[in-house]
């Protein structure tokens, strides 16, 4: 464990996103290519890991409770049979992804199917459709990622279980 580790990583994803912007690219490309260059001289370890998964559960928790706030019930249930659509048709695109990308592959079965069940949608998903700006395309969003977070999530370990 380095203790320079964890300052090393947050001043190079600003540094890198600050960068970027100001030199007309992406910041996001930058931060993930930051990244890769902490990660490739070995600055990454569980130390440096663990309060970033601590502090991504906090955000997708506050997320999704000021996105449930915001969105009224009404709303929600208005769109409910377009969100359900929504999230059958994505359960079929990632379905045919996941078939597609695994021909050819000696990959069991079964975790093929797991690849597919366990694709569970979430705060990047509402995140990005609340930047659309327009109110029904976040509620069908936010719709489709708790039909995936009940069915999916609630059924993950059931469903592993029979693809034994």
């Amino acid at each position: 464990y380095h203790r320079a580790a964890l300052p090393v990583a947050v001043v190079a994803a600003w540094a890198s996103f600050l960068a970027a912007q100001l030199l007309g690219g992406s910041g996001v490309v930058a931060v993930v290519v930051a990244g890769f260059l902490v990660a490739r001289f070995g600055l990454v370890t569980d130390r440096l890991l663990r309060p970033w998964a601590v502090l991504a559960f906090v955000l997708n928790a506050v997320l999704f409770a000021l996105v449930g706030m915001a969105l009224p019930t009404v709303a929600l249930l208005a769109l409910a049979s377009i969100a359900a659509g929504c999230y059958l048709l994505m359960l079929g695109t990632r379905a045919l992804t996941v078939w597609l990308l695994t021909i050819g592959a000696r990959l069991p079965w079964r975790w093929r199917q797991l690849a597919w069940w366990g694709g569970l949608r979430g705060a990047l998903s509402i995140a990005l459709a609340l930047s659309v700006g327009d109110t029904r395309v976040s509620t069908v969003a936010y719709g489709m990622v708790v039909l995936s977070l009940l069915l999916q999530g609630g059924l993950l370990q059931p469903f592993a279980r029979s693809s034994r």
